[in-house]
């Protein structure tokens, strides 16, 4: 009889787990319960495009409904993007862990790691300083970790040291700000 007892509870036990997760379970696609994200789209003139609150274009293949993805012309249902984000690019003169500019010694280099310092007494003034290029994406709710990586060895970035390290002491920072206020012309000389 107690075989029978515990048997009894643990199917039910087994049936009020896996109910939980059926009920647990979404109907739509993962981006489908985003609040405030599927209900606006521009479609005024040919191209018709969705218009994210997350950082991305384009609705992708979890989105229900399906809204615009860059389609062309306007209400034909053709989508030419799935999905898209910003990219951000950036050149940065490469350097040692002195801080010293680093220059290629051939004009055609084999090795990434064929450059040398201007303090090296093989360097000439004729020798073209290393720029690397580096570019990095990003957008909300991509579980993907971006980083601004070097694009002629995206993988290996141990060997850079201390070089792209945040607070890097030889970096200098551009800014921009949209915050600057345009000033009224006084056009009736009253001060104000």
């Amino acid at each position: 009889m107690k075989l029978q007892n515990t048997k009894l509870l643990l199917i039910l036990a087994v049936l009020m787990v896996s109910g939980g997760f059926l009920l647990a379970r979404s109907v739509d696609g993962a981006s489908a319960s985003k609040k405030f994200d599927l209900v606006k789209y521009h479609n005024v003139g040919n191209i018709w495009l969705r218009v994210s609150n997350y950082g991305f274009f384009g609705s992708g293949d979890d989105i229900q409904p399906q809204w615009p993805s860059l389609e062309y012309p306007g209400g034909s249902g053709i989508d030419y993007l799935y999905q898209g984000a910003l990219w951000f690019g950036a050149k940065k003169v490469r350097r040692n862990a002195f801080g010293e500019k680093l220059y290629w010694i051939d004009d055609d280099p084999a090795d990434r790691d064929d450059c040398i310092p201007a303090s090296d007494p093989e360097w000439t003034p004729d020798l073209k300083v290393v720029v690397d290029t580096l570019t990095s994406v990003g957008f909300d709710g991509d579980a993907d970790l971006y980083e601004f990586l070097p694009a002629y060895n995206p993988l290996e970035t141990s060997s850079l040291g201390q070089t792209y390290s945040l607070y890097n002491v030889v970096d200098t920072i551009m800014t921009a700000s949209i915050r600057s206020h345009r000033r009224g012309v006084d056009d009736d000389s009253d001060g104000k």
